[in-house]
């Protein structure tokens, strides 16, 4: 049975009914956000992404994806449209959006987003303002005003009737948690996150937070919400029962989502202690590209290899999470053709110094060749220091 039942599901007191009705606002809502996700891809990838590199891993692409599909089953029928009739599925949605599709479209954006998103222009009023709406408290804080203010009986029963109302909702629900998210999953430099052991504090909010209503759904012995009380039943579920659910919902699988979201993090950080502790050894990248390239060049391959043995000199008998990469300049992009990149865990001064040291012997080493060849091996192979720096402590 197919029925048109508005642009955005609400609580109209209509009788329920299984047959699946047609919302085109919550259609159109995941097929916007993918819409601005590839032109995002399509409009800022360039030069910021190597010349052959995919502008975003397909493991990002998918899991984006996951986060559409994510946000599309909590808004569209059924669940969306029950939400109206039932606090319990009000609270599914509420979960499914904040601790589930929000994380999942932060995860799947590429990284160097945080680079093209960050503003170094326009007034300084302006730039302050995003500085300070990205500071973890404020996020923390609007996360956690946006649940209590929503969650208020008399927003609830304004909003929840009306179609604009629960649009309105959902969207500030979906706003607010990928607010909360960005300095755990969002796509920054692992040093612009917040630490790991910080993170784990961070999440205790969303763990607690909603116990507060939780606990008064369990405990309440008259509905704390006009729409949900006088709502036509479903299921035959009195709307005592409903509120009691809803409050469980809160305590046990709010809580075991959250759990999931610090294993998680837990997991990522074991990673990256071994990754940050394990001697590693320096070797030259396989990668054909940058082999044909210097190929071309003469001497450029033993240029190579004289400045991989100066990388290894420099780096401390035994060198901390490092490895070597090249990355080709973007297209249109000029000399170097190559640049071969050192990714170390070292931010700050010590990076610095560290490159200052690998410039200064490979300079000597290019001062030391003919006029000709030393030009075109500094056209075609240039170096430089990555420090990627550490979210473990």
């Amino acid at each position: 049975m197919f029925e048109f039942g508005g642009w955005w599901p609400s609580a109209n007191g209509a009788p329920w009914q299984w047959g699946w009705r047609a919302y085109p606002g919550t259609w159109l809502l995941p097929l916007a956000l993918a819409a601005a996700y590839a032109a995002v891809l399509a409009r800022l990838a360039s030069g910021r992404v190597a010349r052959g590199e995919p502008r975003a891993a397909r493991r990002r692409l998918a899991l984006f994806a996951l986060g559409l599909l994510v946000l599309w089953l909590a808004i569209d029928w059924p669940l969306g449209a029950l939400a109206g009739y039932l606090l319990v599925a009000h609270t599914a949605q509420y979960l499914l959006l904040t601790l589930v599709a929000a994380p999942l479209l932060l995860v799947g954006l590429p990284a160097w987003l945080a680079i093209a998103w960050t503003p170094r222009r326009g007034p300084r009023l302006w730039r302050a303002a995003v500085g300070r709406l990205i500071w973890p408290p404020v996020e923390l804080a609007v996360f956690a005003l946006v649940l209590a203010a929503t969650h208020l009986p008399g927003v609830l029963d304004a909003l929840r009737p009306h179609a604009a109302g629960a649009a309105a909702m959902a969207l500030a629900w979906l706003a607010a948690a990928a607010l909360f998210w960005w300095p755990v999953v969002g796509p920054a430099p692992a040093r612009r996150r917040l630490p790991y052991l910080a993170s784990i504090g961070y999440l205790v909010v969303p763990f607690v937070l909603p116990k507060v209503p939780g606990a008064f759904f369990i405990f309440s012995g008259t509905p704390p919400y006009r729409v949900y009380e006088q709502a036509p039943r479903v299921w035959a579920l009195s709307a005592t029962a409903d509120h009691q659910l809803a409050g469980l919902l809160l305590w046990i699988v709010g809580s075991v989502m959250v759990v999931v979201a610090l294993g998680v993090l837990l997991f990522q950080w074991a990673a990256e202690d071994r990754r940050l502790t394990e001697e590693q050894g320096i070797a030259v990248p396989a990668d054909p590209r940058a082999v044909a390239v210097l190929f071309e060049v003469p001497g450029g391959w033993a240029a190579l290899e004289r400045l991989v043995a100066i990388v290894g000199r420099a780096l401390s008998p035994e060198p901390l999470a490092t490895e070597l990469a090249f990355a080709l300049p973007p297209p249109g992009g000029t000399a170097p053709l190559l640049t071969l990149e050192l990714r170390i865990g070292l931010e700050g001064e010590p990076a610095a110094a560290l490159a200052e040291r690998i410039a200064r012997d490979y300079s000597a080493f290019l001062s030391g060749l003919a006029v000709e060849r030393r030009m075109a091996i500094a056209d075609a192979l240039a170096f430089r220091v990555v420090g990627y720096g550490s979210r473990v402590i």
